[in-house]
């Protein structure tokens, strides 16, 4: 991407706005520390003060894990001192299945969708779903997939924690004649073939389905997250947003290059019709 392009753009929406979804100890955290390089908390402002000319700054601690329901605002603005061209929105306690909660997230997400700015506008949803639970999909996930309307935002679903269902496929491997070495080669694609098969359908049969799925393994490791930024710009739907996306990204420069490489084909091919 040109720098003078990438530099005007930043000027006028200067961050890229994400809400990120699911329940607690879905991973949620660890995935925007790694996009934005951090080992830091963010830091949360509260809504815009207009004596003071600024959202106000306010406690980390409101969305700490631990806080009961009903303490959280999913209007507050998460963040991280080490991108802040990433801007997150987090809608806690949802795996309880409150209307209340869906109801506001629904609000949040059709107002955010019809804001007339768009550095005011939501522009991707990032719904993570742990794989290490008995229950994969609980009933306040179906329920957005079926009832909450992303208003043409596109939804990458994030599998986390996918490593537990590599581990049961291994043994199956094993129980099955494998050898250490075969199993351990073979699990994650039998673990890929058997989610797809018995569990996507869940989803993408609902009403609203998601535009991309991520399988996300080894949460501890850098270098894993990239996939959520590749098939994020892949879903936009607005060249310029997809330049936003790519510039505001520090983590992989591959991204940046893939982008401008097609970006680049892509403007040849038109200018031949």
């Amino acid at each position: 991407m040109d720098t003078d392009e990438a530099a005007e753009l930043r000027a006028k929406c200067p961050r890229f706005r994400a809400l990120i979804v699911g329940r607690a100890n879905a991973g949620k955290t660890t995935i925007l520390k790694a996009i934005c390089n951090s080992t830091d908390e963010p830091r949360i402002y509260g809504s815009y003060n207009w004596r003071k000319g600024g959202r106000e700054e306010i406690d980390a601690d409101i969305v700490s894990p631990s806080v009961e329901r009903g303490g959280h605002d999913i209007n507050n603005e998460l963040v991280f001192s080490s991108n802040d061209g990433f801007v997150f929105h987090d809608s806690r306690g949802f795996e309880s299945g409150s209307t209340a909660e869906v109801e506001s997230m629904k609000r949040f997400i059709e107002e955010r969708a019809d804001a007339r700015s768009l550095d005011q506008k939501l522009h991707a949803i990032w719904y993570c779903i742990p794989t290490d639970n008995a229950r994969l999909l609980v009933t306040a996930e179906l329920e957005f997939f079926d009832n909450c309307d992303p208003k043409g935002v596109p939804v990458i679903v994030i599998f986390t924690k996918f490593d537990s269902l590599d581990a049961i496929a291994f043994t199956k491997l094993e129980e099955e004649g494998a050898s250490f070495e075969e199993a351990e080669a073979q699990a994650p694609q039998l673990a890929e073939q058997e989610f797809n098969k018995e569990q996507l359908p869940r989803i993408f049969g609902r009403k609203y389905a998601p535009a991309k799925v991520v399988y996300l393994r080894d949460m501890h490791k850098n270098g894993k997250y990239e996939k959520i930024i590749e098939l994020t710009t892949e879903a936009l739907s607005s060249e310029t947003l997809k330049m936003l996306l790519v510039s505001v990204q520090k983590t992989n420069l591959n991204i940046c290059i893939s982008y401008a490489l097609k970006r680049k084909v892509q403007q040849q091919m038109e200018g031949e019709i």
